[in-house]
């Protein structure tokens, strides 16, 4: 799947991910919501990226899943 001609996908996967997590109001949400990122990383794998600005949105991307997922575990675990 090219970059250039799935933006819009690409784009509404990430806030899709985004809304899934922060949305959780308990631990077996967060872990429904933990197979939906490792969903969401598969789906990333699979984009073609022809330039550093594109790959590095990507990367950038599943880097911030990674944190809103780990904040929303803390604040979780904690209540």
């Amino acid at each position: 799947m090219n970059f250039d001609t799935n933006v819009d996908l690409i784009l509404g996967i990430n806030k899709k991910t985004h809304d899934v997590i922060m949305s959780c109001t308990n631990m077996t949400q967060l872990s429904g919501a933990k197979q939906f990122v490792k969903l969401a990383k598969r789906f990333y794998d699979n984009v073609i990226c022809v330039d550093d600005m594109q790959k590095s949105y990507i990367a950038k991307a599943i880097d911030n899943i990674d944190k809103v997922l780990k904040i929303k575990s803390i604040k979780l675990k904690s209540l």
